[in-house]
């Protein structure tokens, strides 16, 4: 439990790093790749856990498979006070991020034309 006790009443932050190649054919079957890479940054913090809490939470099976030792989805949420910024990238993907950058990949804005 001292993973879990050291964040106790505490903010830390999850980061995720993502890239995304895009890859494009040219005339003559010449292949274009473009590397669109970011990161996105969420804080969590913590309540103040009693040691029995804790113990509880780590006999229930579910941190012994998550990066951060706790799985905010479920029942790890119950640890959790509050979460600044994307709560999808705590889960393990920044979603909302990862789209806008689609967007931009596939939908850049176009030049007007005077």
């Amino acid at each position: 439990s001292s993973d879990l006790s050291r964040l106790s009443g505490k903010e830390h932050s999850v980061f995720t790093g993502v890239a995304i190649v895009h890859c494009k054919t040219l005339k003559g079957s010449h292949l274009e790749t473009e590397v669109v890479d970011f990161y996105e940054e969420t804080k969590v913090k913590f309540a103040n856990l009693s040691e029995e809490l804790l113990w509880e939470y780590i006999h229930s099976g579910e941190p012994m498979d998550k990066a951060g030792g706790y799985g905010i989805q479920s029942l790890g949420g119950m640890l959790v006070e509050a979460v600044h910024g994307d709560f999808l990238n705590v889960v393990g993907f920044p979603l909302n991020h990862f789209c806008k950058k689609l967007v931009d990949l596939y939908y850049p804005p176009r030049s007007e034309e005077h």
